[in-house]
């Protein structure tokens, strides 16, 4: 009896809690104190399970902190260990923002049974991070698991993976998505665009080739218009880069006299752009009047 409350005794000091609602575990793991970890999973495991005041739980301080053999250890040890993380992330959101391409596959293996459609508080998925990160790796893997839909998964601003990759310019990450699921040049963020016309937005040139000479997917896409009717011609006479309306100019497929809910061409934007220089405009349209390659 008096082992069985000293027990009770133990486990209830261990489960104590600070003013930030941390307990010895999320103390020995901020401070990367390995063998602490080990002797406190060794008497509760269950201690892993605890998340804090800004909704942590030991393993997410752990992967956030790069921590690799704290975090590998818990996974290993605390069979009931809480995945979560603050704003609604998990650890494979953490694990694709701040870890090493291999610790991110090691988390990966080990979770199986952890969704990689949950979203966090900017309806981000861990594929969302591993895009805009550039961790093709970890993004093929992500797409190896059963999930159909994640591929097609949109934050709150309405952005696939692949929209974040364009925007990016992870012309590594866009090759991976588009090989596993050529569909994904169809979503429309929430103002109707496609990747295309962001990566045309975010000015990311070698992408835009991609996009135009490599990406059969795209071929029926290349003068699709936003909800505002502007192409993605529009889009580059709108931040005024002439290098990427070179490249779209000089295609033959690109629709040229396309007009938006404007009623304006890609022309009548360069021509109203007070920003641009008038000799700078006349040359641009020469060279394209005349058909010149560049």
């Amino acid at each position: 009896m008096a082992r069985k409350i000293d027990v009770e005794q133990n486990k209830s000091l261990l489960t104590m809690e600070n003013n930030e609602k941390d307990t010895a575990l999320h103390e020995a793991v901020r401070y990367n104190h390995l063998e602490f970890v080990k002797l406190l999973i060794e008497e509760d495991p269950d201690l892993a399970s605890i998340v804090n005041g800004e909704g942590d739980s030991p393993l997410f301080m752990a992967v956030d902190r790069c921590f690799h053999q704290v975090a590998l250890h818990i996974l290993s040890n605390a069979p009931n260990c809480s995945y979560q993380g603050r704003n609604g992330m998990n650890i494979l959101h953490i694990a694709a923002i701040r870890s090493k391409r291999h610790f991110g596959l090691q988390v990966v293996k080990k979770l199986q049974a952890l969704t990689l459609e949950q979203a966090d508080d900017c309806g981000w998925t861990p594929l969302h991070y591993a895009a805009h990160i550039g961790n093709e790796v970890l993004v093929k893997r992500f797409l190896n698991k059963d999930s159909k839909r994640l591929p097609f998964s949109k934050n709150k601003e309405g952005m696939s993976a692949l929209h974040i990759a364009a925007k990016r310019g992870q012309d590594a990450v866009i090759r991976v998505l588009m090989e596993s699921c050529p569909e994904v040049c169809e979503l429309l963020n929430k103002n109707g665009r496609t990747a295309l016309h962001i990566t045309v937005e975010s000015r990311k040139i070698m992408v835009v080739k991609f996009f135009q000479e490599r990406a059969m997917a795209f071929q029926d896409l290349i003068n699709l218009k936003d909800y505002k009717g502007n192409t993605a011609l529009h889009v580059a006479a709108n931040v005024a880069d002439f290098h990427i309306l070179r490249i779209l100019t000089n295609d033959s497929r690109i629709d040229k006299e396309a007009t938006n809910k404007d009623k304006k061409t890609f022309v009548d934007i360069i021509l109203t752009n007070k920003e641009l220089q008038d000799t700078t405009i006349v040359s641009f349209l020469a060279h394209m009047l005349n058909g010149t390659v560049y």
